[in-house]
C-alpha cells in the first residue's frame, strides 16, 4: 500500500487548513493510493457519446474498472477520470 505522503503535517492542526486544502489533500492521497490502476489518455469522442454514470469517488471508479476488466483513464485535458464500459462512460 502506498504511503500517505500528502497528509497534513502534525505540527499544524488539521483544523488549521482550509476546507479546500483538506479536499486537495484527500484527492492527492486517493490518487497516490490508486496510481497503479490509472492510465493517462485523451478520450475519443465516441467514448464521450456513451451515457454517463457518475461514481462517488476515485476508489469507486477503480472498483468499476476491476469489475468490468477495464482501466481507469485520466484525461489530461479535463483533469477527470473515466472508465469506458460497454454501455456507459463511468466518471
Amino acid at each position: 500500500m502506498a504511503s500517505r505522503a500528502f497528509s497534513p503535517p502534525r505540527r499544524f492542526g488539521y483544523a488549521d487548513i482550509t476546507a479546500a486544502e483538506r479536499r486537495r489533500l484527500a484527492y492527492l492521497d486517493e490518487r497516490l493510493e490508486f496510481e497503479e490502476w490509472i492510465s493517462t489518455v485523451r478520450l475519443p469522442s465516441s467514448a464521450r457519446e456513451k451515457p454517463r454514470a457518475e461514481a462517488s469517488s476515485l476508489g469507486d471508479l477503480v472498483d468499476i474498472a476491476i469489475d468490468t476488466q477495464n482501466a481507469v483513464l485520466a484525461d489530461p485535458d479535463e483533469e477527470a477520470y473515466y472508465v469506458v464500459g460497454d454501455e456507459y462512460l463511468y466518471a
